[in-house]
């Protein structure tokens, strides 16, 4: 059940959005500012395996070699990109420290982003209320931060035969 009730009265200083690959198309950030110029993006950077692991289950029939340089590659190299010419208002988040850190890193958003921290940023919600991590990993989906999804990919194969994590 979601609660749209926080979407009406109260004047909004953001609004957020999860739309994976949308940095990919820069078309889509110049829009962006050109709508919102005081508006802020913010990408999430992940471990290569980590990154691996989750689109080989979310998308197996796609996954290959040639599947990770055309997103997440070209992902990394488009965010490095449009950190340089957006500066400030590109914001680079490293996944490992949201999910092991949480509390820096959200006190760390809230002073870039020149808003009020609140314990509610420490876990997923939706207008504030609590809601399931979001993990391809079905027997993950719970409240509060999953931090063994830094380690799921070690269970999937991603290289032919062999896991990230096989020595």
């Amino acid at each position: 059940y979601w609660d749209y009730q926080n979407l009406y009265g109260n004047n909004k200083k953001y609004i957020t959005n999860y739309w994976p690959g949308f940095i990919l198309y820069e078309e889509n950030v110049n829009r962006f500012f050109k709508t919102y110029p005081e508006g802020r993006i913010i990408s999430v950077i992940r471990n290569p395996f980590q990154w691996a692991g989750s689109a080989k289950k979310r998308r197996p029939e796609e996954f290959g070699e040639t599947y990770m340089d055309n997103l997440w590659l070209s992902s990394i190299e488009k965010s490095l990109h449009l950190k340089e010419k957006y500066s400030d208002k590109f914001i680079l988040i490293n996944f490992d420290d949201l999910v092991i850190h949480t509390k820096n890193s959200m006190n760390t958003l809230c002073e870039i982003l020149d808003i009020s921290f609140h314990e509610s940023l420490l876990e997923p919600t939706f207008n504030g209320m609590s809601i399931e991590a979001n993990s391809i990993f079905i027997l993950q989906q719970k409240s509060g931060i999953v931090k063994t999804a830094l380690n799921n990919y070690k269970k999937i194969s991603i290289h032919g035969h062999l896991s990230a994590g096989a020595n």
